[in-house]
């Protein structure tokens, strides 16, 4: 006999908070697009700065397209190759930082 899934709605206040927890995180992922390919980013903050991995952007420039299909050119802040991350910085204000 299959399980019947719980409905949000009755989890209460924990529920919703989960919720609005998921959409503010699934808002702040980023894809980005670079010459190596593709991968993901967070918005690490709400000025534009977005955190993924170093093998992700070997140049300097890198393009982002954030939940709402805007799509910003980025640039390399800074990398840390011994732990595969990289800081790009795109010009944008207000955005879902983590």
């Amino acid at each position: 006999m299959a399980a019947t899934p719980v409905p949000l709605l009755t989890l209460g206040p924990l529920g919703t908070a989960t919720a609005h927890l998921a959409e503010r995180l699934r808002q702040s992922v980023t894809v980005i697009r670079s010459r190596a390919g593709g991968g993901a980013g967070t918005i690490w903050r709400e000025d534009g700065l977005v955190i993924t991995n170093h093998h992700v952007v070997p140049d300097d420039r890198a393009e982002v397209m954030t939940w709402d299909d805007r799509v910003f050119p980025a640039t390399v802040e800074s990398r840390d190759p011994e732990h595969d991350l990289a800081a790009l910085r795109i010009k944008a204000e207000g955005l879902p930082a983590v």
